[in-house]
C-alpha cells in the first residue's frame, strides 16, 4: 500500500452523477431468464432459478405458479430448502436500523411432484405495493423415471466408523446401472477414494457420514491440476476423473444429493468451543501451515509425510499431494445439492474444466482449515452456486483459471451466476483469480450476505500468471464485520508455484468492466483500506471501466486506489471512516470520476 505517496482528495458533497445507464425494470415487470437448474430434475422434484434486476427496492418478492395455479412464494419456499436461508433471516433481524442493502430470492425447489409427469411453471414479481406482474412464459417439466435404487450397505459397507469401505462402495459404485442412485444410509462410513461415472446419482441420506481414511495409500495417484502441471496430485475422496481426457463431456450427467456430510478427516479440531451467528455448534479447525502440519494434521499430515519419505521436497509435498474432498474433473451437467463438506485436507470441492453446472444448498464448513475453499470452478463454464452457506478457512467460492503462458489456450472461466448464498469468515467471499492465465468473464455475484470475511470481493493475479478478469457483477450485496476489504483488485498478489511449473505469461494481465451496484458495507475491523487497488508496482499496467454505483460504507478505513483509469463511482457514500474525515486516497489515477468530480493524478 502505497502510503506515504498517496493524494487524499476531497470530494466535494452534492455533486452526485446521474446512476449509470442500466435496464430499468418497473416493479411489476416479470422476472427474467426463467430456467431449470441444471441437472435438478429428478422423479419429485425440480429447482427454478431467474434474473432479478439490479434495482430491486420496489420488489417484495415473487410468486411461483404451478400449471397456472399460485403454489407458494420465493421467499418462504427458500425458508425451507435453502442452506443459506436461517442465517440470511436471521442477519436481516438483527439490521434493526435498515443500513444493510435488502436482497430478493432468485430460485425455488418443488419437491412434491410425480414420476414420469409433466408439469408447467412460471414466475411472478411481487412489487412492494402488492401488485403482480404478469407471469414470465412458462417452463415445461417432465419429472424422470423412479431411479433404481442401490445401497452400499448391499455390498457389504459397514457404517461403524471404523471398517475400511473403499472396495465395497466401489463395487457398487461400478454396478450402479445408467441413471440409479447410489444410497449412502445413516451410518459413518469410513472410505478411501472413491471414483464415479457418467448418469448416476450418489446420494447421502440424512445422517449419513462418508469418512475419508487417514492413510496416504487409500488415495492413490489421481490428476494434475492442469494439463501442463508437472506434479500427479492424489485423488480427492469422491472423484470424477479420467487419465488424459479433462474437456467437458468426458463424464456427463453427474449428481451429487442428499442430506448427509461429506468428511476429509484432513485436520484435528481446537479445542475452543465455535458457534456459527445462529449459536449453533460447528467444527473448528486448527489453522496450521506447512511449518506445523505434524502436530495440526491428521490426514494432511500422513499425505506430506508419505511424500517426503518419496523424496519430495516439503514446499512440493505440502503444497500438492494433500487430497482435497471433492474433485470433479470434465463433466458435463452436474448437480450437487443439500450436502455439507466439512474437513478437507486440502479443497472443498473442485470443478475443473466443466459445463452445465449447478451447486445448491449445500454447506462448507472447513473454518480455518488450511487452504479450506469451499467451491472452486476452474476452467469451468455456465455454472450457478446458490443457497449455500460457507463457512471456510480460506475462500469461499473460488475461480481459477490455469497459471503462465501455457493457460491461454485452455477453457476460460465465464458465464457464472452466485446468488442467495451467505458467507461466514473465509479469506474472500468471490475470489477470481489468482490463476488467471486462460481468463474470466461474466460473472455476477448477487442478492448474498458476508458476514465476517476477510474480504468481500477479491480480485488477484500478477505478470507471471497472465491472462485477465472482465465482466464481473457484484450486485445487491450486504457486507458486515468485514476484517480487510471490502473489494481488493491485484496484481502484487505471488505466486511461488507458477515460476516452478510453467513458463511466466508473455501478455499483461486485463483487469477490466468491473461493476458493484447496490452495496452496503458495515464496518471494516482492520487497517487495511475498505476499497483497495493496487497496480503491479510499475504503473505500467491499468485497471479500467471499475464502476461503484450505490454504495454505501460505515465505520470503515479510507481507501487506497491506484493504476485506475477510464472509472467511475457514483452516489458512493462514507457515512464515517475510522481514524479520519477523509474517505478517499488516490494514487495514479487518470479519468476517474468520484460522485461528479472528475481526478487525475500521476
Amino acid at each position: 500500500m502505497p502510503s506515504v505517496m498517496t493524494h487524499y482528495v476531497k470530494i466535494i458533497a452534492g455533486l452526485a452523477l446521474p446512476a449509470l445507464p442500466c435496464i430499468a425494470l418497473a416493479a411489476t415487470t416479470a422476472p427474467m431468464s426463467l430456467k431449470i437448474a441444471p441437472l435438478s430434475v429428478d422423479d419429485h422434484s425440480v429447482v427454478l432459478t431467474w434474473q432479478a434486476p439490479v434495482d430491486i427496492s420496489q420488489i417484495q418478492g415473487y410468486q411461483i405458479l404451478k400449471d397456472g395455479k399460485v403454489i407458494t412464494s420465493a421467499r418462504d419456499n427458500n425458508q425451507q430448502h435453502a442452506a443459506s436461508a436461517p442465517y440470511i433471516k436471521s442477519f436481516y433481524q438483527r439490521n434493526t436500523d435498515h443500513f444493510a442493502v435488502p436482497i430478493v430470492w432468485q430460485s425455488a425447489t418443488i419437491d412434491d411432484l410425480s414420476p414420469n409427469q409433466h408439469y408447467q411453471f412460471a414466475v411472478r414479481t411481487i412489487a412492494k405495493d402488492g401488485s403482480l406482474s404478469t407471469p414470465t412464459p412458462a417452463v415445461a417439466v417432465t419429472t424422470t423415471l423412479k431411479p433404481t435404487i442401490v445401497s452400499i450397505a448391499d455390498y457389504g459397507a459397514q457404517g461403524d466408523g471404523k471398517t475400511l469401505n473403499t472396495q465395497a462402495i466401489q463395487k457398487a459404485i461400478d454396478a450402479c446401472p445408467s441413471n440409479c442412485q447410489l444410497v449412502i444410509p445413516s451410518g459413518t462410513f469410513k472410505t478411501g477414494s472413491l471414483f464415479l461415472k457418467s448418469n448416476m446419482t450418489l446420494h447421502l441420506n440424512q445422517g449419513a457420514v462418508l469418512l475419508g481414511s487417514t492413510n496416504p495409500a487409500d488415495y492413490p495417484a489421481g490428476y494434475k491440476l492442469y494439463p501442463y502441471s508437472q506434479t500427479m496430485r492424489p485423488a480427492s475422496l469422491i472423484n470424477a476423473i479420467k487419465t488424459g481426457s479433462r474437456e467437458a463431456g468426458t463424464f456427463t450427467n453427474i449428481r451429487i444429493t442428499g442430506s448427509g456430510t461429506i468428511d476429509g478427516n484432513g485436520w484435528k479440531q481446537t479445542k475452543k468451543p465455535y458457534t456459527d451467528t445462529l449459536g449453533q455448534a460447528q467444527p473448528h479447525y486448527i489453522q496450521s501451515s506447512s511449518s506445523h502440519y505434524a502436530a495440526d494434521g491428521i490426514l494432511a499430515k500422513n499425505q506430506v509425510k508419505a511424500a517426503l519419505a518419496n523424496g519430495m521436497n516439503l514446499h512440493l509435498a505440502y503444497g500438492q499431494m494433500r487430497s482435497s474432498l471433492i474433485t470433479l474433473i470434465g463433466v458435463k451437467n452436474l448437480y450437487v445439492s443439500g450436502i455439507t463438506m466439512r474437513n478437507p485436507a486440502d479443497h472443498g470441492l473442485m470443478i475443473l474444466t466443466s459445463r452445465n453446472v449447478a451447486v445448491n444448498s449445500v454447506k462448507a464448513l472447513t473454518f480455518d482449515a488450511n487452504n479450506g475453499d469451499g467451491v472452486e470452478l476452474g476452467n469451468t463454464q455456465q455454472a450457478m452456486v446458490f443457497n449455500s452457506y460457507f463457512d471456510t478457512g480460506d475462500d469461499s467460492i473460488n475461480f481459477a483459471a490455469g497459471t503462465g503462458k501455457l493457460a491461454s489456450v485452455e477453457p476460460s472461466v465465464s458465464h457464472v451466476r452466485l446468488f442467495n448464498n451467505f458467507f461466514h469468515h473465509g479469506h474472500g467471499a468471490v475470489v477470481l483469480g489468482s490463476h488467471t492465465g486462460a481468463g474470466m468473464s461474466d460473472i455476477t455475484a448477487q442478492n448474498s450476505v458476508v458476514d465476517g470475511s476477510n474480504i468481500g470481493l477479491r480480485i488477484k493475479s500478477s505478470t507471471i500468471i497472465g491472462g485477465g478478469v472482465s465482466d464481473i457483477h457484484f450486485e445487491n450485496m450486504a457486507l458486515k464485520n468485514i476484517v480487510n476489504n471490502a473489494l481488493t483488485i491485484t496484481l502484487k498478489y505471488t505466486d511461488p508455484s507458477a515460476s516452478i511449473d510453467y513458463p511466466s505469461a508473455t501478455t499483461p494481465v486485463e483487469i477490466d468492466q468491473i461493476h458493484l451496484s447496490h452495496v452496503s458495507v458495515d464496518g471494516i475491523s482492520g487497517t487495511q483500506p475498505s476499497l483497495n487497488v493496487q497496480g503491479a508496482g510499475t504503473h505500467q499496467s491499468w485497471y479500467s471501466d471499475v464502476t461503484l454505483d450505490e454504495v454505501k460504507l460505515r465505520n470503515v478505513t479510507p481507501t487506497d486506489i491506484e493504476d485506475l483509469k477510464n472509472s467511475q463511482f457514483n452516489q458512493v457514500d462514507f457515512l464515517s471512516v475510522k481514524g479520519s474525515q477523509q474517505p478517499w486516497g488516490f494514487h495514479h489515477v487518470q479519468n476517474l470520476l468520484v460522485n461528479g468530480r472528475k481526478v487525475s493524478l500521476n
